[in-house]
């Protein structure tokens, strides 16, 4: 530890002031390792017990997960250190497992653990290859952590953060919007994202966030895009910046009659409505046929290309889940979960900061204390306003228009999960006896199942009071609320998902065809399809405005397919 050398100076002054001889600095450095150590081994064990007993509020083991990524750490030697020490002790910790009530080992579940591989553990030359071997023995004799290759998903999501941005297109894109009694037609999606942003009161839309490059306006109201042959609302819209967020470009070309072409340039996760369903354009294949904007008709792909200039990238979210783009018919773009940037405060707006939150702040008396240390990172509480009770971390702070504002950081952290319901899909496939009509016609009753009771189980979180769970929603553990507050903001936002989960995917594809998905993928890919329709309609569904479940609350297509 980089401080042993100026505690030991401090503890040598202190003993020669009292006369007395110090130790020597191995000795020192000898002892402080060692209680050090004991410390986090304390620490690690009280935490594990503690996800085990106190947070299971409904009598559940909590599913939490517990990122190893040292980027996390932001390039900190001294923080990548300790982190590293923690680390090793959380990894041995789960191969031993914990004591039973008879005091036999057990295997621990959860917190789920999730090991980053880079180029600094991914190899025997690197540094903390002594971490790897040890997650790699605990995987062998727990299955915990699960790896996930910085490498890869940066490459796959082209981004140099391990949070990917949404699927968009490009500027030139062909949308018609309607604003108030306003209409644009067959306008540049570029265009038409200024008009929205404009017509909301966004000053400058094309603010990007430094460290996701992409930015995403929610407060859009009384906007719309035409879908069809109908005008519908606009939930809101992302600008992905081309310097900080680079998404692989696709030219789609589609052929509408033997005279008429249309084509889009699209990233290749943003995802069109095709005779196969809902398909990503990285998944498209020559010969697919779209659907085009009469809801009818359909084009059949000619041509798909890769677009390598890096270019400025738009999406609009709809609530129908689709809308006109070039004469074809588009998807909401959904990929997996993204943070999100709580609004920014200003001037004299209140806030909790330093520790336990104790001291009160305004914006300005914030500001002018960053220019006198580095605030940077710190967090704070919010105290009014939507967001109130959420903990978020300062990003920077500038001056607009006269006024101070405080810009918060992404939130990598705090999400929660109000409820999952997993459908077992070898045992549908053993009901259906082989019989494929069977197998859809029951696997979609479970799914109607599985709607109703993530239905059920938000109602169940609805106005449940802070008190019920103090350490999640008053101490931080999720939120900061006072007592007797309800959490309903935070059930329904970008903070909280609900999810359908499904497992045996790999043994539900051999049963029903006989072959291994390494052989072929194709009726598995069915089943995903299944799901992303379900998706869409149960979007379709609470969209209603009599539905008690708001808009955000239900689906982002992750591997579990989660429901945000």
């Amino acid at each position: 530890m980089s401080q042993i050398h100026e505690e030991y100076e401090r503890y040598v002054k202190a003993l020669k002031d009292a006369g007395k001889e110090p130790r020597s600095f191995e000795n020192f450095e000898k002892i402080v390792n060692k209680r050090l150590v004991k410390e986090i081994k304390s620490g690690v064990k009280t935490f594990q017990y503690q996800i085990l007993t106190i947070l299971c509020s409904n009598g559940q083991t909590p599913f939490i997960s517990m990122s190893m990524n040292l980027e996390d750490c932001e390039g900190d030697k001294q923080w990548e250190e300790d982190t590293k020490l923690v680390f090793e002790e959380v990894l041995k910790q789960r191969i031993k497992g914990i004591p039973d009530k008879h005091g036999n080992l057990v295997p621990v579940i959860f917190p789920k653990l999730l090991y980053f591989l880079d180029e600094r553990n991914n190899n025997p030359n690197t540094e903390n290859w002594y971490l790897t071997k040890l997650a790699a023995e605990s995987a062998a004799k727990t299955m915990a952590p699960d790896f996930i290759s910085s490498k890869v998903q940066k490459k796959v999501k082209h981004t140099e953060h391990t949070w990917p941005c949404m699927g968009a297109a490009r500027g030139d894109g062909l949308v018609s919007i309607k604003t108030g009694n306003t209409e644009y037609k067959n306008i540049p999606i570029q265009e038409a994202y200024k008009i929205i942003a404009k017509y909301n009161g966004i000053e400058n839309p094309f603010e990007t966030n430094r460290k996701v490059g992409y930015t995403t306006v929610h407060k859009v109201h009384d906007c719309w895009a035409e879908s069809g042959k109908s005008w519908d609302k606009i939930n809101y819209i992302t600008y992905n910046n081309k310097d900080t967020c680079t998404l692989k470009l696709f030219e789609v070309k589609v052929a509408i009659d033997f005279e008429t072409t249309s084509t889009v340039i699209i990233t290749e996760d943003h995802p069109l409505v095709t005779k196969r369903g809902r398909v990503v354009c990285k998944d498209l294949v020559v010969g697919d046929e779209v659907y085009l904007c009469d809801e009818k008709s359909t084009g059949v792909i000619e041509s798909i290309s890769n677009y390598d200039v890096k270019e400025d990238t738009y999406d609009f979210n709809m609530e129908n889940d689709k809308f006109n783009l070039n004469g074809l018919w588009s998807h909401n773009c959904r990929s997996f979960a993204t943070p999100y940037t709580p609004d920014p405060l200003y001037d004299d707006e209140k806030v909790a900061f330093n520790r336990g939150y104790k001291d009160t702040f305004t914006v300005k008396e914030l500001y002018e204390m960053s220019k006198k240390e580095n605030l940077k990172f710190r967090m704070f509480l919010r105290l009014e306003g939507y967001y109130k009770g959420d903990v978020n971390e300062i990003d920077h702070f500038e001056e607009e228009n006269g006024r101070i504002k405080l810009v918060c950081r992404p939130k990598y952290w705090g999400f929660f999960n109000g409820g999952v319901v997993t459908i077992n899909l070898p045992h549908v496939a053993l009901e259906s006896h082989g019989n494929k009509a069977e197998f859809w016609r029951i696997l979609d009753q479970r799914c109607e199942l599985a709607y109703r009771a993530l239905v059920k189980r938000y109602e169940s979180l609805k106005d449940a009071p802070s008190d019920a769970a103090p350490i999640l929603r008053q101490m931080g553990g999720l939120m900061r609320l006072n007592d007797k507050e309800t959490w309903n903001h935070f059930i329904v936002g970008p903070r909280c998902t609900y999810s359908l989960g499904y497992s045996g995917l790999w043994e539900t594809q051999l049963y029903m065809t006989g072959k291994k998905l390494t052989e072929d993928q194709s009726f598995a890919n069915e089943i995903l399809n299944f799901f992303n329709k379900k998706h869409d309609e149960w979007h379709t569904r609470l969209m209603n405005p009599k539905d008690i479940v708001t808009r955000q609350t239900i689906i982002d297509d992750s591997e579990e397919f989660e429901l945000c």
